[in-house]
């Protein structure tokens, strides 16, 4: 975080409290009073947004505004090559809106079935985005590189 003065507090984006716990244990070690859902609330953002960046982005400011901290957020989404690289953006909706975890995920192996081994050639992206009060956000990107097996 060069040029970036460390927030004292931030509010974390989700109300997915498997998320809360992952993020809190990956920042573990970050000099910062969290705030979550079970702490304030904030509205639902819908993700509107043409990258995982700006569907970061919408939900962190959403919550930072809200709550009056910063506010960290992450998109992200599995990409197979051969599905053009679906459900990429639309991996939480990929079995329609309101669809689970679980429906999303049966329709992906469904698809991917079809699909030739050497076909299954995938990535997982995730980005990561830190929305500051003053403005400045702070945001990765990282993907991990792969095939699927069945």
């Amino acid at each position: 975080m060069t040029n970036t003065v460390f927030p004292d507090r931030v509010v974390i984006a989700t109300r997915n409290p498997g998320k809360v716990r992952e993020i809190l244990r990956i920042c573990a070690d970050w000099p910062v009073a969290w705030v979550t859902f079970q702490d304030a609330s904030w509205p639902d953002v819908e993700e509107t947004g043409a990258s995982y960046r700006e569907n970061a982005l919408l939900k962190a400011r959403a919550a930072a505004e809200a709550v009056g901290v910063a506010g960290l957020a992450d998109d992200s989404g599995i990409e197979v090559d051969l599905l053009d690289g679906g459900p990429g953006l639309r991996s939480a909706r990929f079995a329609g809106e309101g669809a689970s975890d679980e429906e999303n995920l049966q329709l992906l192996i469904e698809r991917v079935r079809a699909l030739p081994p050497p076909g299954r050639t995938a990535r997982y992206r995730c980005v990561a985005l830190l929305a500051m009060p003053a403005g400045e956000d702070v945001w990765d990107e990282e993907t991990c590189e792969g095939s699927l097996i069945l």
